[in-house]
C-alpha cells in the first residue's frame, strides 16, 4: 500500500469512527455518487474533500478552511482536522450556530430505579413497536417514563423479535419492573403488524403511535392530546427535526445537525410561539401520531395486508380517515425528536419506494395533494415563528441596530465588522439582505454570529415587517441603517423603509459607493475605466451593455434609477458619505439630500512590529524596490494598471519586484510577468504575516476610480508602509491629510513608463515620521445619537468627533 492509499485508509477510519459523516446527505447532495452506486464515504475521502463535497449539512469545508486557516495550518482533508483538532478547540464549522448532530444520551441501569409504572389501562395507550438499536430504544422509552405530563396513559412495548440480544434483555428487564406492558411476538411480524397487535390491547383508549428512535419532552403527551377536543380530529402529529412535511428548520429534510438551541429548548420554544395552534394536513407522520379512539373505531387497523413492511400505512390510514370526515392536524406547538431509519430500516430506501408505490396504487389522488400542500405549505409560517423566537431569544438588547447592505463581502462588510466589534454589547445587531435567488424577497439574521434561519431567508414584505415588529417590540431603542440597497428591489426597499419610519424608527444611511448615481456602481465604463460622470445618454447606454440581463429589465433610464434611489435615501434622516471628495461627487446629483462627509469608525491598530521607509545609502541604490499591492484586485482596482506595470518593467528590465498580497482577476497573465501572487488572505493576522515576508518598500493602490475610502489604504498605515496612489477620490484626500504617501497624477494612469519611474524616484526618499492616524475619541454607541453608560445624564452624545494622533 502506498503512503496516499495509506493516509486515504486512515481519513476513512478516522471519519467513520466520528459518526459524523452524513452518508444520506452526501448521497443526496452528489447525485453521480449515488448513481455510480459508490461508497459515499470513500468517495469523500478520495476525491470529495477535494472538490470541496460537503461531508454533513453542518460543515462547510470552503468555511472552514477560512475559519480555522485562520490561526491553523491545515495539510490534508479539512474534515479529519476538524475531528482531530477543531472540535475541541470550538471552531465554527459554517457561517451560522450549526454542528453536529446531538448525541442519543445513554441511558444506565440506575436510572431506571424509581421510575413511575405505566401499565394500568386509562384510555390512553402509548405504543412503541421495537426491532433494533439499543441505545435509541433505551432513551426512547426512558424519555416516555420521565418526560414530566399531566395527563395518564400506559406504555406498551412491542418486541417484534429483535435481532439484538441487547434489546431484549433491556425490555424484559423493564417489563419485570412493570414499568410498561410488554408484548413479545415470536417471530418477526413488521412494523404495521407489531403497531396493530399494540392498538389492539384496548380498541376503546385513545393511541399514540410512538418510534423507538424518538425522544419526548416535558409536556409534549398533554399539548398533543389538547389538540384531540376541536372538532373531529382523527390524527394528530407533532413537529420534529425529521418528519418529512413536519421537519424544522428545513421541511422535507432529515436535519441532521444541531444548532444553538437544544431539540428540548426548541420544543419549548414551540410550545410557547405554537401555544394551543394546529394546522390541518393531508397526512399524518407515524413517527408520533396520536389516534382518537372514534377515529379508529371507524377507520380500522393500519392495512398490514398492503403495507407489510411499513412505510406507507400511516399515510393510507389518514386518507382513509379524511374520506370519513375526520381531520388530520399537525400540533405546531410540540416538537419530538426523531433519528429516523433506524429500528425497522434494514432496506429504508427500497422499503419506502415499494411503501410509496404501493400507496399510490391504492389512493392515486394522493400525490397531487400533497403536491398541494407542499406549494401552499401552511407550516412556513409555523416555522418563521419559531426562527424568530430564536432569533428574538439570541439579540437579546434593549438597543436594536438593523444593517442593510448587500452580501458580497467587500469594504462595506469590513466597515460594517468594525462598527459591530466597537458597538458590541451596546446594541444588538440585525442583518437584513436580498435573497439571492427571489429577486425582492429579503433575509434577516444576526450580524454576527448568525444562526441557521431558513425560514426567515425569503420573506415578502409583509412577512418582514410582521418580523421586524416583533423583534423591535419593547426595545428602548430602534435605529435601520442603510449600507447598501445593490440587489435589492429600490421601490420595495423603500416601501419597507417609509413603514419603518412610520413606527417611529430611526433610518440613516451610508453611502459607501456610487451606486445611487451608477447602476455599475463605481463609475467604471465597458473599457474599465473611470467614466468621468458623463450625461444621461452616454450613462444609459453604459448601464444597458453593463448590467446583467435581469437588472437590465429592471433598468428603464438613467434618470428614472436615479430617482428611484433618492426616494430610498430620502427615507433616511440623516446620510454620511467617508470622505469629502465622494460627498463632492455625489451631492450635485442628490440635491434633495443633505449628505455629511463622516469618516469610518476604525479601531487602534494593535501595538506591534512597526516598519518605516527605509533610507539607502548610494551604495545601495541600485536595490530592487518591492511593491506590495494588498487585497482583491479587479478591473475598478487597477489591475489593468498593475498589468501594464509589470510588462514594461520586464520589458526595460528595471529593478522593480511587484507582489500581489491577495489576488486579482488575470493571476495567471500576470504571473507570466513575474508578478507574485500570494492569494487570499482572511485575517489581519495573515496579511501582517505576508507582509513581513515580502517586507515591501511601497505600497501600491492603482485603483483607476474614486474611492470612496479603501481600508486596504488603512492597513498600510497600520502596517507603516509608504502608501502611493493615483491622486483621485479618498486615497488621495486621506493620504494628504496623513503627510505620508505619494501621489501620481490620475491623467498618467495608463502611462506605465512614468508610473515605473516614479516608483524607482522613491527609492531615495529621506525617512518620513510615521503617518497621523485618525483615533476614536468618542463613546462607539453615540454614533446614533444615543447615550450609554454611566455619566451621561440622558442627553444625546454629539455627532462623531475625531483628532489626529501624533
Amino acid at each position: 500500500m502506498s503512503l496516499a492509499e495509506q493516509s486515504v485508509k486512515n481519513d476513512y477510519d478516522i471519519i467513520a469512527e466520528s459518526g459524523l459523516f452524513d452518508r444520506g446527505f452526501y448521497l443526496r447532495s452528489n447525485p453521480d455518487v449515488a448513481e455510480a452506486l459508490l461508497d459515499p464515504l470513500a468517495h469523500f475521502c478520495d476525491y470529495g474533500w477535494r472538490e470541496r463535497r460537503d461531508p454533513a449539512p453542518f460543515f462547510s469545508l470552503r468555511f472552514y478552511m477560512i475559519a480555522a486557516g485562520a490561526t491553523e495550518k491545515i495539510s490534508g482533508n479539512p474534515f479529519v482536522h476538524y475531528i482531530l483538532e477543531g472540535r475541541s478547540k470550538g471552531f465554527r464549522t459554517r457561517p451560522e450556530a450549526m454542528g453536529p448532530v446531538e448525541p442519543i444520551p445513554p441511558i444506565r441501569a440506575a436510572q431506571w430505579k424509581s421510575l413511575t409504572p405505566r401499565t394500568e389501562a386509562c384510555g390512553l395507550d402509548v405504543i412503541v413497536p421495537v426491532y433494533r438499536g439499543l441505545a435509541d430504544t433505551a432513551a426512547c422509552i426512558y424519555s416516555v417514563l420521565t418526560a414530566k405530563v399531566q395527563i395518564s396513559f400506559r406504555l406498551i412495548v412491542v418486541n417484534d423479535k429483535s435481532p439484538e440480544p441487547g434489546v431484549t434483555k433491556l425490555l424484559n428487564a423493564l417489563a419485570r419492573r412493570k414499568l410498561l406492558l410488554y408484548i413479545e411476538n415470536i417471530e418477526n411480524k413488521g412494523f404495521v403488524i407489531s403497531a396493530n397487535k399494540g392498538m389492539a390491547v384496548d380498541r376503546e383508549a385513545h393511541k399514540l403511535l410512538l418510534n423507538s428512535d424518538t425522544i419526548v419532552y416535558d409536556g409534549w403527551l398533554d399539548r398533543i392530546c389538547a389538540h384531540a377536543q376541536n372538532g373531529r380530529v382523527g390524527t394528530i402529529t407533532p413537529l420534529s427535526n425529521n418528519a418529512t412535511i413536519f421537519s424544522y428548520p428545513d421541511p422535507n429534510a432529515s436535519n441532521n445537525y444541531s444548532i444553538e438551541l437544544s431539540l428540548r429548548d426548541l420544543d419549548l420554544a414551540a410550545s410557547v410561539v405554537g401555544q394551543g395552534c394546529s394546522v390541518e394536513v393531508p397526512t399524518g407522520v407515524g413517527f408520533c401520531m396520536f389516534i382518537h379512539r372514534d377515529c379508529y373505531g371507524e377507520v380500522g387497523e393500519l392495512d398490514a395486508e398492503t403495507f407489510a413492511k411499513g412505510y406507507g400505512e400511516e399515510n393510507d390510514f389518514c386518507i382513509r380517515a379524511t374520506q370519513m370526515g375526520w381531520k388530520n392536524v399537525a400540533a405546531t406547538d410540540v416538537l419530538v425528536r426523531h433519528t429516523g431509519e433506524v429500528s425497522f430500516a434494514l432496506d429504508a430506501a427500497a422499503q419506502q419506494k415499494s411503501g410509496y408505490i404501493s400507496l399510490l396504487k391504492k389512493h392515486p389522488r394522493y400525490e397531487a395533494s400533497i403536491k398541494r400542500f407542499v406549494s401552499r405549505d401552511p407550516l412556513k409560517a409555523v416555522r418563521q415563528r419559531l426562527d424568530l423566537a430564536r432569533l428574538s431569544f439570541a439579540l437579546d438588547r434593549d438597543n436594536v441596530l438593523l444593517l442593510i447592505s448587500h452580501n458580497q463581502g467587500g469594504g462595506i462588510d469590513t466597515h460594517i465588522k468594525q462598527h459591530c466589534e466597537m458597538l458590541d454589547g451596546d446594541f444588538g445587531v440585525l442583518a437584513l439582505t436580498p435573497n439571492r435567488i427571489k429577486s425582492g424577497e429579503y433575509a434577516l439574521n444576526l450580524q454576527r454570529n448568525p444562526l441557521y434561519l431558513p425560514n426567515l431567508g425569503a420573506l415578502n414584505e409583509s412577512e418582514l415587517l410582521k418580523s421586524l415588529e416583533v423583534l423591535f417590540k419593547d426595545k428602548r431603542n430602534c435605529v435601520v441603517h442603510l449600507h447598501s440597497a445593490v440587489g435589492f428591489n429600490i421601490k420595495k426597499l423603500a416601501s419597507v423603509l417609509r413603514a419603518l419610519r412610520s413606527w417611529g424608527v430611526r433610518i440613516v444611511s451610508t453611502i459607501h459607493d456610487y451606486s445611487p448615481i451608477c447602476p455599475r456602481n463605481q463609475l467604471i465604463d465597458d473599457s474599465e475605466d473611470y467614466c468621468g460622470l458623463p450625461g444621461p445618454v452616454e450613462c444609459n447606454a453604459c448601464a444597458r451593455i453593463g448590467l446583467s440581463t435581469s437588472r437590465v429589465q429592471e433598468f428603464s433610464s438613467i434618470a428614472t434609477y436615479r430617482a428611484g434611489y433618492l426616494e430610498l435615501l430620502g427615507c433616511a434622516e440623516r446620510t454620511f458619505v467617508p470622505s469629502e471628495d465622494a460627498r463632492t461627487r455625489l451631492q450635485p446629483f442628490l440635491r434633495t439630500i443633505s449628505i455629511e462627509t463622516k469618516p469610518h469608525l476604525e479601531p487602534t491598530p494593535k501595538r506591534g512590529k512597526q516598519r518605516r521607509w527605509r533610507v539607502r545609502s548610494a551604495s545601495r541604490s541600485k536595490e530592487i524596490l518591492r511593491v506590495g499591492v494588498i487585497g482583491a484586485i479587479g478591473p475598478h482596482k487597477g489591475s489593468s494598471v498593475l498589468f501594464g506595470c509589470a510588462s514594461d518593467a520586464m520589458r526595460r528590465e528595471l529593478e522593480l519586484d511587484f507582489r500581489v498580497i491577495g489576488y486579482t482577476d488575470i493571476d495567471d497573465r500576470l504571473r507570466k510577468l513575474n508578478v507574485s501572487i500570494t492569494g487570499p488572505y482572511y485575517s489581519q493576522e495573515a496579511l501582517q504575516t505576508e507582509i513581513e515576508d515580502y517586507a515591501p518598500d511601497i505600497a501600491f493602490f492603482p485603483s483607476v476610480w474614486p474611492e470612496t475610502y479603501l481600508y486596504t489604504l488603512s492597513d498600510a498605515f497600520n502596517h507603516r508602509l509608504f502608501p502611493v496612489a493615483f491622486d483621485i477620490g479618498a486615497p488621495a484626500e486621506r493620504i494628504s491629510e496623513a503627510g505620508w504617501g505619494a501621489l501620481i497624477d490620475f491623467n498618467e494612469r495608463f502611462n506605465f513608463s512614468f508610473i515605473n519611474d516614479s516608483l524607482l524616484e522613491l527609492r531615495t526618499e529621506k525617512e518620513n515620521g510615521a503617518p497621523s492616524m485618525r483615533r476614536i475619541t468618542e463613546n462607539p454607541a453615540h454614533y446614533y445619537g444615543y447615550p450609554t453608560g454611566v455619566g451621561d445624564g440622558g442627553k444625546p452624545a454629539l455627532p462623531t468627533i475625531v483628532d489626529r494622533a501624533s
